[in-house]
């Protein structure tokens, strides 16, 4: 028995450091805590609404989906209310609440449990379940819906749907200073640039976001920017505002560092957040939505089991390592 080789397992679900799955969630939870009460006080209850719907309705929907698959819970450890706060952060503030209720279902069961559960999806599972509406429904779920009906210290106009529609001429609209305070119209939660660049700094710094993703995935969004901008495509004019309006500083420091999707070696994560950076640029110049953040990442969570190939850690199992 002694000479019994030990099964090889998948890396993901299995950690190498003291602190705990649920501490992380928890972190992010407070890290995204600021650019929330922003959204709240230019939204007001709006705001408040749309964030608790979405925590509630993950929680429920992810109770609901576990018992269905007989699995122990996992809410305790506050994924699937970090898969809320993330969700309902990426809608506008209108937005009806049986959308959101609708997204939480799909996020939660075709990107958590249809795989297994928390830590087991190769896919994003808040990505997924905006993408889902997004199609389904996208005059609802664009980040401009109602926002004619809100009286907002700031233009009312969406900065990305603005550059598509205006082009360069839109740039004088919102200025950078308004954009960093979170002065523009969209969606609850991405539009407070300097609250999400400090909280993902503080992440970096703490270590539970790994800097090399939202280096490469702003960086390639800016140098894909200005290249357009150099070939003459006026909508790619001027890379600092891309980088401060839409999905851009969520997706780069806390979707794209997900713990499930995300690779595990430092060179691919280079190529995850190079790859996802240059793919935002393209779906916002080319698509049919004002912002496709969301499936740029889709599309480079698919591509990650092949980059990562070959990348995982090696070696036996080290003493400490516990199940999270």
């Amino acid at each position: 028995m002694k000479n019994t080789p030990l099964l090889t397992v998948s890396f993901r679900p299995f950690r190498y450091s003291r602190v705990l799955y649920t501490h992380v969630n928890y972190l992010f939870m407070l890290l995204l805590l600021p650019a929330v009460v922003q959204g709240a006080l230019l939204f007001g209850l709006y705001a408040v609404r749309i964030i608790s719907a979405s925590i509630a309705a993950c929680m429920l929907w992810d109770i609901l989906f576990e018992k269905m698959f007989r699995r122990g819970t996992r809410l305790y450890d506050g994924s699937a209310a970090l898969a809320g706060m993330l969700l309902g952060m990426l809608f506008p503030p209108l937005a009806p609440w049986w959308i959101v209720v609708f997204a939480a279902g799909a996020a939660m069961f075709l990107g958590r449990q249809l795989f297994g559960g928390a830590g087991n999806s190769p896919f994003n599972a808040v990505c997924i379940g905006w993408a889902v509406v997004m199609v389904s429904w996208p005059g609802i779920v664009d980040p401009t819906y109602g926002s004619v009906g809100l009286n907002l210290p700031c233009s009312i106009e969406y900065p990305l749907s603005e550059l598509r529609r205006l082009g360069a001429a839109a740039l004088p609209h919102f200025p950078v200073s308004a954009l960093l305070m979170g002065k523009q119209a969209g969606c609850v939660g991405t539009g407070a640039s300097l609250s999400l660049l400090i909280g993902g700094s503080i992440g970096m710094a703490l270590g539970v976001i790994p800097w090399v993703i939202p280096v490469s995935f702003l960086g390639a969004m800016a140098f894909t920017a200005a290249a357009f901008s150099i070939a003459g495509q006026s909508m790619a004019i001027l890379p600092l505002f891309y980088l401060l309006t839409g999905f851009s500083l969520i997706g780069a420091f806390f979707l794209a560092a997900d713990f499930s999707s995300r690779p595990v070696s430092f060179r691919i994560m280079i190529w995850y957040g190079t790859l996802s950076g240059v793919l935002t640029v393209l779906f916002r110049m080319w698509s049919g939505f004002p912002e496709g953040l969301p499936f740029a990442l889709l599309i480079a969570n698919m591509a990650v089991p092949m980059l990562d190939r070959g990348g995982a850690p090696k070696g036996p199992p080290v003493a400490g390592v516990r199940r999270i």
